[in-house]
């Protein structure tokens, strides 16, 4: 457990939070994490977490318990440096970087660098007395978890406001501001939240009536405000007055949340998408961003044209990057391909341009006729959880995040014949199933029935390791030689 003094740099092209995480089942289609997620059942962007038993007691950190008799983590999110999982019967728990207490656990250590750390010796993040967690989602450095309430609860870095308690001050760092210390987000009178979604430094949410309130850093426009002006950070940000406008009569199902934009699935099954677009990461054809001007939401805001006839199932957003799973269990990518994060199979930027989006933005290739059932997208990378179980992964590849790459390259889905039959399956141990992917900053995670693995970048024990030792470069790291993390 090493004392991090080092704040998370500014956002890089390697070293930016991952902002969408886990993206499950297709037929439900939900992100359930970093990028936001439905509690438990989810119905709008990747996936679908497990149901708990309505007789599950609830979790107890001070006292043992049996083992479940069904698969333990129902929800896994990775982002800059450290994971979260949700157990079954409502516990939290996170590991990795805490420069700013985004673990909440009221100190500035590190979790899962050293030995011992992990399991039972990590304690779970105290959210009030019998506290369930029913989504959490993880930004650059804050961290914001929906309590079996409905409630919103946020912790960490919060220099834009990104916690929306209405001042500048972080929380989770030190003794005494967890549990029932942390107030709730005012998300105003008598509403609850559906769904949270956490950017870099923003957060969004979906309210009980389906609609969509940000806040925090809003630079690029991203909060959907029609300015450029920060929220969160006093009291008279919060409540009533935030609301995204989506345009005449419409509602939003699932948010995701990228570096400085954000993307909004509509009841429709349309997606829109507003923020920075220096890469294309709208999908509108041009880098004009959205949302940081007077007129340019609501109706004016025309939904992202994916293709004649397609709808969308889930949406996750990268930096620079925004990843879709259509409903005939493809993958579009645009944005930012530098790396080949958008599987195209060349470094040529998608929706920048003219004539580049709908039927002209082609699905990736998988391989093999494969069919995906999730996506989870990272700061530049993205990986697939495929409908045979195998999970694949394409884009930065510099700290193993995509796993081992043949002949020694360190990035891939930038050239030709890089993708289809020549996407590596990974390796993740022998007769396992790939439930879940959760794809972090320079890191990736899986679910596999009741277990976890990790691997990529682990500086801060993101890995939940119990060392700073980064895995997925080389094969024999991989498979049986991963060790699955002990979470609960």
């Amino acid at each position: 457990m090493r004392a991090s003094a080092a704040t998370l740099a500014a956002v890089s092209s390697r070293g930016a939070a991952s902002f969408a995480c886990i993206l499950l089942a297709a037929a439900c289609g939900i992100e359930l994490s970093g990028g936001g997620g439905a509690p438990r059942d989810a119905t709008g962007g990747a996936g679908k977490g497990q149901d708990v038993p309505p007789d599950a007691a609830p979790f107890d950190a001070g006292n043992d318990v049996e083992p479940l008799p069904f698969p333990t983590v129902v929800q896994l999110a990775a982002a800059a440096d450290r994971t979260c999982a949700v157990e079954a019967r409502g516990a939290l728990k996170c590991w990795g970087r805490n420069t700013e207490g985004q673990l909440g656990l009221g100190d500035t250590l590190a979790r899962g660098d050293d030995p011992n750390e992990m399991g039972r010796a990590l304690p779970a993040v105290d959210l009030g007395a019998s506290a369930q967690v029913a989504q959490v989602a993880l930004g650059g450095r804050h961290t914001c978890a929906i309590l079996g309430d409905s409630s919103l609860r946020c912790w960490g870095f919060n220099a834009t406001g990104e916690l929306g308690l209405g001042d500048f001050n972080t929380r989770g760092d030190e003794a005494g501001e967890m549990g029932a210390a942390l107030p709730a987000v005012n998300l105003g009178s008598g509403h609850t939240a559906k769904e949270v979604a956490t950017g870099y430094q923003h957060t969004c949410a979906i309210l009980d009536d389906g609609t969509l309130r940000c806040w925090g850093l809003n630079a690029g426009g991203q909060l959907g405000a029609g300015n450029t002006r920060n929220r969160g950070g006093i009291p008279t940000d919060m409540g009533d007055v935030l609301r995204v406008d989506l345009g005449t009569g419409r509602t939003a199902k699932h948010v995701t949340a990228g570096a400085e934009h954000t993307c909004a699935i509509l009841d429709n099954d349309d997606v829109k998408c507003w923020g920075a677009n220096t890469s294309g990461q709208l999908g509108y054809g041009d880098f004009s961003a959205r949302g940081d001007g007077v007129g340019e939401m609501g109706d004016a805001l025309k939904p992202v044209d994916i293709g004649p006839g397609r709808k969308v199932r889930a949406v996750g957003a990268g930096m620079q990057h925004t990843c879709a799973l259509l409903d005939d269990e493809t993958v579009k990518c645009w944005g930012n391909t530098y790396y080949g994060q958008c599987g195209t199979g060349d470094t040529n930027n998608r929706g920048d341009s003219a004539g580049e989006m709908g039927g002209a933005l082609r699905a990736i290739d998988l391989g093999q006729g494969h069919r995906a059932k999730g996506i989870g997208v990272g700061s530049d990378h993205t990986c697939v959880a495929l409908d045979n179980d195998e999970l694949r992964c394409f884009g930065a590849g510099f700290d193993g995040q995509v796993g081992p790459l043949p002949g020694g390259f360190i990035s891939w889905g930038w050239a030709v014949g890089q993708m289809g039959q020549n996407l590596p399956s990974i390796d993740v141990g022998p007769s396992v199933k790939v439930l879940a992917v959760s794809a972090g900053g320079t890191h990736t995670c899986a679910v596999l029935g009741n277990q976890v693995k990790c691997f990529g970048s682990n500086a801060f024990g993101g890995l939940g390791q119990g060392d700073t030792k980064g895995r997925g470069r080389q094969q024999a790291e991989m498979g049986a030689a991963l060790a699955p993390i002990s979470v609960f």
